[in-house]
């Protein structure tokens, strides 16, 4: 039995960790200090040009603080959801002048606790496919307490107009998770027609217990079986009360066995399809027409004002096409990654003046090598998080040698001691498991520090 556990922890255990570091390099990218430095970079340009823009902006910052705050496996309060959902409005109404969106809730939704952006997906559907600018027919949103049911409905006309491919994959997940968390104690009701779009959904109780009602099949058929051997023990006057008991032990301990399988399987696929579900919310959510919309219409705000921010706005805009579309285990030119890379240092270029980073690269023959993607970057942004982007002594050296089928990143930064960013050992633990996953005995990774300078080498063999 255990080693059937093994074996189903084995085959689950890699998946999950290849979902678990694409999931943790987007959450790491968007949660970045480089990501909110760029906000706020932006907002303080904005706030000079564009009072509007400058709340479209801090309207996107709260979206995703929200959508970043906390795992979607972690109940959250209603009011937390109904704050996120007051921001999407406020963001679309900036970018979409006359907008008619009507948003309501009442009742006691403070007793409720929910699972986080479950209700985001269906707002977003509606801004996305509906028509927003129609006075007669506004988006309907509404959300209600009742007893211990809340009940959330939406309702928008269809925009055919907008040539916008339907995935369904944000409801399908929806439909997966409350399945996972509420069972039977919830309804989804949609009506999709050619012209109208409308959903209801009620959830009755917050909070269930994992598992189903377990299986006794094994364990009756078991005790039968230790029944009839007692009975018919007695019935031949033969004393097989040792064999009974041995049967039983031998009946509960299989059962038990049975079990422990089921929990430990049901646990890992559960983890594995959370981290899926999870990481399919961040790309839809920041993969989508809003975000892009967004930092367009920032570009189109600002861009005669201050080119220097405009630029910063389309860097940020190709690094997060690139985090979002990328695939852990599938491979990338390397002229890609490097991109990246450049376009990194570009940004922190601008958001940090009088920084001092070099980058060097020995040849421009990469365009027919294939890396895995983000190996790296998470090396580069190690580097700028706990290094000093001033020093004039040690600059931030990041050096990149190709010598046939050998590619070879050096990297060298000197601490900056004014940071309080604990240094944490996760990230570079993360990272190697990452590599023992996808270049397995295809790669040395050194890691050591020499008078306050700390130095980085990885070789791979493509």
């Amino acid at each position: 039995s255990w080693l059937r556990i093994k074996r189903i922890m084995k085959h689950i255990k890699v998946d999950t960790q290849i979902i678990e570091s694409e999931f943790l390099f987007l959450k790491g990218q968007l949660q970045s200090h480089l990501t909110f430095n760029f906000l706020d970079f932006c907002y303080r340009k904005m706030s000079e040009i564009s009072k509007e823009g400058a709340s479209s902006i801090r309207a996107f910052s709260n979206i995703l603080n929200y959508s970043l705050a906390e795992p979607i496996s972690k109940f959250g309060l209603v009011r937390d959801e109904i704050m996120c959902i007051e921001n999407c409005i406020a963001l679309h109404k900036s970018l979409n002048k006359d907008s008619n969106i009507k948003f309501s809730y009442e009742g006691d939704v403070d007793k409720h606790a929910i699972l986080p952006r479950i209700l985001i997906v269906f707002v977003e559907n509606a801004l996305k496919h509906g028509v927003s600018h129609d006075p007669l027919n506004p988006i309907e949103i509404e959300l209600k307490s009742i007893r211990n049911e809340l009940v959330f409905r939406i309702k928008n006309k269809k925009n055919h107009q907008k040539f916008l491919p339907k995935s369904g994959i944000g409801l399908q997940n929806i439909r997966q998770l409350l399945n996972l968390f509420y069972f039977q104690k919830y309804s989804l009701i949609i009506d999709d027609t050619s012209d109208w779009f409308s959903c209801e959904l009620a959830i009755v109780e917050t909070s269930r217990n994992r598992y189903r009602k377990l299986n006794f099949k094994y364990l009756i058929l078991l005790c039968f079986l230790s029944i009839y051997i007692f009975t018919a023990g007695l019935s031949e006057g033969t004393n097989l009360i040792p064999l009974f008991i041995l049967v039983s032990i031998i009946s509960f301990e299989g059962y038990e066995n049975l079990i422990g399988i089921k929990k430990i399987k049901a646990e890992t696929q559960k983890e594995r399809a959370l981290l899926t579900k999870e990481l399919g919310f961040l790309k839809n959510q920041f993969n989508s027409h809003v975000t892009f919309n967004f930092l367009n219409y920032c570009y189109s705000k600002i861009h005669k004002d201050s080119a220097e921010t405009a630029e910063a706005i389309e860097i940020f805009s190709r690094m997060l096409r690139y985090s979002l579309n990328s695939k852990e285990t599938e491979k990338i030119p390397l002229n890609k990654e490097v991109e990246y890379i450049e376009d990194f240092i570009m940004l922190q270029k601008i958001l940090t003046t009088d920084s001092n980073i070099l980058f060097s690269i020995n040849t421009f023959e990469y365009h027919s090598i294939y890396i895995f993607p983000r190996i790296l970057i998470t090396l580069v942004e190690n580097a700028f998080k706990h290094g000093n982007l001033h020093s004039k002594v040690n600059p931030i050296t990041i050096q990149l040698q190709l010598s046939g089928t050998s590619l070879e990143l050096n990297i060298k930064n000197e601490k900056n001691t004014r940071k309080i960013i604990e240094r944490s050992k996760m990230r570079q633990y993360k990272l190697i498991q990452q590599l023992e996953l996808l270049y397995k005995n295809r790669y040395t990774f050194t890691s050591n520090k020499v008078d306050n300078v700390y130095c980085s080498n990885l070789k791979l063999t493509i």
